[in-house]
């Protein structure tokens, strides 16, 4: 049927005959048929905006941090914006340094004991050989 189709679309093309009513009536259907098309990739396109703008609540400070203002504003602006783009039932999550904060002062007196850790499992270390000397 398509190859029908084709030769007589082509033996029309090729004659340059477009006032013969079997003729015309090819072309016709053609126009219809990419009218058609094009409306229904049209209804298509906008359905397909409208189902995929919905994104979840949680998201807006994202959107919030893509507009210029917010590149162009200060800290407590920018903290203002993406409080207000939360959804109101967001649990606001507290960063681990926050709850347990690190004692710099600390780390840096205290020496780790061995480093038994990094050792490679295949590597086997004669004690004889590598002298280890006590921790403190």
């Amino acid at each position: 049927m398509s190859q029908a189709i084709g030769r007589a679309v082509s033996g029309t093309v090729a004659a340059g005959d477009f006032t013969d009513p079997h003729h015309a009536r090819i072309i016709w259907f053609a126009a219809g048929g990419l009218l058609l098309l094009g409306l229904l990739l049209a209804v298509g396109t906008v359905w397909w905006w409208r189902a995929s703008r919905t994104e979840h609540p949680a998201l807006g400070p994202l959107e919030a941090m893509g507009s210029r203002r917010w590149l162009r504003s200060d800290y407590a602006s920018r903290q203002a914006s993406l409080a207000k783009a939360r959804p109101d039932d967001a649990a606001r999550e507290i960063p681990d340094s926050a709850r347990n904060p690190i004692d710099l002062a600390e780390i840096g007196q205290r020496e780790p004991s061995s480093f038994d850790d990094l050792i490679e499992e295949h590597a086997v270390v004669d004690p004889a050989v590598v002298p280890v000397e006590p921790a403190e």
